[in-house]
């Protein structure tokens, strides 16, 4: 039996680290079979994609379906439903359920929650060309949870579907927070392995030059002692490489600052879940850090200048007004962070949110990515405005445009929101670079900066 493993990314840098637990599962069930790995990106012109996915007539071709690429694969599964009738399609992935639900019935086979969680059935019938609609189950019903928990690559991996690409990890599985706008929070439970289990995998992943080592642990510090060892581990190899981590602000201990302030620029980068400073807003999200904390985090981690930081902040989250939103940037710019990563709200299926959506008086887009369009606290008009504003910040501030006046405006403490939204009349084209440039050319010449 031959089967196809597809992951569809976002750019061609990125990997697809369930495509490899995937294969393992596979050929660990049925020995008889062999795999193949395509990573494609979103990009790519369509109808070649599905010249070299039907090429050789493969048994199955698996696909792994997330918001930025499941319409993508519902096409896809539409067409090679009609080009290789035979051809068992199967999909995972967050998506799963929705591409399911949105192709021809008897198309597509779903496969929800962990691929190392899928019942014996399933591969019984896959061998046995008799797939039924759906399987799965949460990665926590497993009784033997850690030792399915392992890193999923092979040697050979790393010069073949990993030259050139980010390398993802995890040491934990799981999320302690239950944010409400997150998919994380339909699972309960954490799992960690132990730093042995950890220093063996990573012995094999930095033996091959790993250029950037995405930790996606949902929430890496969350034992803060667990995560100051594992940046203590990392930085004892021989390598330039540059370690991501997601990381909670409230959850960094006085060893770890100290630990942070020796560490070597260029080599961490931390992506800090902000999303807000307004309190309503993080009692409604379930996300109870205190916005001072937050505060103090960021900026001491700024000043060292040894960790490159980026911040999060939502955009249309609920008791979110335009006011308390500005505020909100307001508050995350003066921390210092290097790029604030200005989201807009999706109402994913099967999250907290989404049930709320009519207590909100939400509307979204229909289709993925599921975009907010307005809230009880924003109507439709004020959250578009807020959306070109946060296409400014992208291309001004996020890209480093004037690093000197926005120094300017932090040493100041300025307001820098008023600033950008030019008296609240903010600009609704989306070239907001050749519009602002002169007016703060001339800013810039006034400052003397």
């Amino acid at each position: 039996m031959y089967i196809k493993l597809v992951a569809i990314n976002g750019r061609f840098t990125h990997s697809s680290l369930a495509l490899f637990h995937v294969r393992n599962e596979l050929e660990t069930h049925c020995p008889n079979i062999s795999t193949e790995i395509f990573q494609l990106t979103i990009r790519d012109p369509r109808y070649e994609v599905l010249l070299r996915l039907s090429k050789d007539t493969p048994d199955a071709i698996f696909f792994s379906a997330a918001v930025w690429n499941s319409d993508c694969v519902e096409e896809l599964i539409t067409d090679l439903h009609a080009l290789l009738p035979s051809c068992q399609l199967v999909v995972g992935g967050p998506q799963a359920a929705v591409v399911g639900a949105n192709v021809k019935s008897g198309s597509c086979t779903v496969v929800r929650g962990a691929i190392e969680a899928v019942q014996e059935e399933f591969y019984r019938d896959l061998q046995a060309t008799a797939l039924q609609r759906q399987y799965g189950r949460s990665f926590f019903h497993l009784k033997e949870k850690h030792e399915k928990f392992v890193s999923p690559y092979r040697d050979e991996d790393f010069a073949i579907h990993l030259k050139n690409r980010n390398v993802y990890y995890e040491s934990s599985r799981g999320c302690p927070f239950s944010c409400s706008y997150c998919l994380s929070s339909a699972e309960n439970g954490t799992v960690h392995k132990d730093l042995l289990q950890i220093r063996r995998e990573l012995d094999q992943i930095m033996s091959y030059d790993t250029k950037v080592l995405r930790f996606v642990d949902r929430t890496f510090n969350d034992r803060p002692d667990r995560a100051l060892a594992i940046w203590k581990l990392v930085l004892e190899y021989d390598s330039e490489t540059l370690f991501h981590f997601e990381i909670a602000p409230d959850r960094i201990s006085e060893e770890m600052f100290a630990y942070l302030a020796t560490v070597p620029p260029g080599r961490f980068q931390f992506e800090i879940g902000i999303q807000s400073t307004h309190e309503p807003t993080l009692a409604a999200i379930n996300r109870r850090i205190d916005p001072k904390v937050a505060h103090d985090t960021v900026s001491r981690l700024a000043v060292m200048g040894t960790v490159h930081l980026h911040a999060d902040l939502i955009l249309g989250l609920p008791h979110e007004s335009r006011s308390s939103y500005l505020k909100s940037f307001a508050d995350i710019f003066a921390m210092g962070p290097h790029y604030i990563q200005m989201g807009l709200l999706k109402l994913l299926p099967d999250t907290a949110i989404s049930g709320q959506a009519a207590d909100f008086f939400y509307r979204s887009c229909a289709k993925p990515p599921y975009s907010v369009l307005a809230n009880q606290w924003m109507d439709a008009e004020t959250l578009q405005e807020l959306y070109w504003f946060s296409e400014c910040v992208e291309k001004f501030c996020n890209n480093r445009f004037f690093p000197s006046l926005w120094y300017y405006f932090r040493k100041q403490k300025m307001d820098v929101a008023s600033f950008l939204c030019f008296s609240s009349k903010l600009p609704k084209q989306k070239d907001c670079l050749s519009l602002l440039q002169p007016r703060i050319f001339y800013v810039l010449s006034w400052l003397k900066l």
